[in-house]
């Protein structure tokens, strides 16, 4: 298979570049630093503003651990679902419609059609929760595009897909011909999918979407072996299994992913700034944060070789993207 030079991208979109080339863990590993389109200079005030309000709240929390998210002096929480929108945007955590409004905070509604409001538009562009979410399909677009190299056919294969927009996102750089599988446990999300997929002037029958449960015993590996995937990813996947069932996971991306294959995932890093905020503030629930040994510790688990795996640290600090190839 060519693949293509891995240096800088620059889109209209988003860009990546590399600033050190690493090795942790014993994993290739590259730093690199994505920009999204609100990183530009008419937005450096929103953003260093949300930055400092948002620390101010993390700093609060971890001088108080004692404070739960349902805790009545957690005053933390009540300032963030301050704003109406940001309330009416916490029903679909931790699902694809959460993530949708914040991939593109140019939405001016959420799903359910309320508006959103000025302080939750801030917060979804600027919060490092929303920069790590953009980072983490920003790194996977690049290498995605470095790894399919000069393939003119593409087959795609999207876990826990939600409305499939960082997949449209990345896909669309990667001038292959390309058919996209979506699997998810949200039906609703995966309609909304398809008719986002338009947008993209993605062909109906270029696109296949299931509603499946991937932590039965079995559905993964037949779904890998009905799609035959050059690329699979898990944007946000892997981080809400335990320890146990991520290394069934691992074992079975490894013994279905194709030659020539690869497989991205996140986890959530366990040293990302502003956690507590994270956690008992806005009370996303369901992640497990990882260090890199600890998801390196996985792999090894399922005997994933390391000439096999490659890492990509955005310097936002908030995921770690890990890489498996076929």
């Amino acid at each position: 298979m060519v693949k293509r030079p891995i240096n800088d991208i620059t889109t209209p979109f988003f860009s990546v570049s590399i600033v050190k080339n690493d090795e942790i863990q014993g994993i290739d590993t590259y730093r690199v630093e994505a920009k999204d389109r609100f990183h530009a200079w008419p937005h450096h005030i929103s953003r260093r503003a949300v930055s400092m309000f948002t620390r101010t709240l993390d700093r609060y929390l971890r001088k108080r651990p004692h404070l739960t998210l349902d805790h009545p002096k957690n005053h933390v929480r009540r300032i963030v679902y301050f704003p109406p929108a940001f309330r009416a945007w916490t029903a679909y955590m931790p699902g694809g419609f959460a993530t949708y409004s914040v991939h593109n905070p140019d939405h001016k509604r959420l799903y359910s059609g309320k508006k959103i409001d000025i302080i939750t538009k801030n917060l979804f562009r600027h919060s490092i929760d929303a920069i790590g979410l953009r980072s983490r399909a920003y790194a996977m677009a690049w290498y995605a595009h470095y790894y399919t190299g000069e393939k003119k056919d593409i087959t795609w294969l999207s876990i826990a897909a939600g409305t499939g927009q960082p997949v449209f996102d990345a896909a669309r750089i990667i001038p292959a011909n390309k058919r996209y599988y979506l699997c998810d446990m949200d039906g609703e999300a995966l309609r909304f999918a398809r008719q986002l997929s338009k947008t993209y002037d993605i062909d109906d029958e270029d696109i296949f979407t299931s509603k499946l449960d991937l932590t039965r015993e079995g559905v993964l590996e037949r779904l890998m072996a009905d799609t035959r995937p050059d690329v699979v990813d898990a944007m946000g996947f892997f981080e809400y299994l335990d320890d146990e069932r991520a290394v069934e996971v691992l074992i079975a991306i490894r013994k279905s992913l194709k030659s020539g294959g690869v497989f991205i995932f996140t986890n959530m890093l366990d040293t990302r700034k502003q956690l507590d905020v994270h956690k008992r503030g806005m009370g996303w629930p369901g992640v497990i944060p990882r260090s890199v040994k600890q998801v390196s510790h996985l792999m090894t688990k399922a005997k994933i070789q390391k000439k096999s795996q490659k890492l990509i640290l955005p310097e936002d600090g908030v995921y770690g993207v890990y890489i498996i190839e076929g």
